[in-house]
């Protein structure tokens, strides 16, 4: 999301109100800080789009294309890894760990059944 927002494709950091000179420590500083309604859709917790009586399901990426539902074809995952030399500092993961956090319960309840 980073390197998509604020490097390849700058445009769509722009109009989601973030500066191209933003580091990853400074996103999360702006994510964790902007309250969800200003937030730009890509960077909303999942809780904004749901509703509290709906039955949740989530897809694994790797099964997106078997698992999906739509009569438009499903995202490619390929092309959105992060890469695994990339590691968060602490302070910036706690911040994003707490901004998300009601997704994350979620997403870990659902994992549990």
């Amino acid at each position: 999301m980073f390197a998509d927002l604020l490097r390849k494709r700058f445009w769509r950091g722009k109009g989601a109100g973030l500066r191209e000179d933003m580091s990853v420590s400074d996103l999360a500083d702006y994510v964790a800080n902007t309250d969800d309604t200003d937030l730009d859709i890509h960077l909303k917790p999942q809780v904004c789009f749901l509703d509290s009586s709906q039955d949740i399901e989530f897809m694994r990426l790797e099964n997106l294309e078997n698992d999906w539902l739509f009569d438009f074809p499903a995202p490619s995952y390929r092309l959105h890894k992060t890469s695994s030399d990339f590691e968060l500092p602490e302070i910036v993961s706690d911040k994003v760990c707490k901004r998300y956090k009601e997704d994350l319960f979620i997403w870990n309840e659902r994992k549990m059944k």
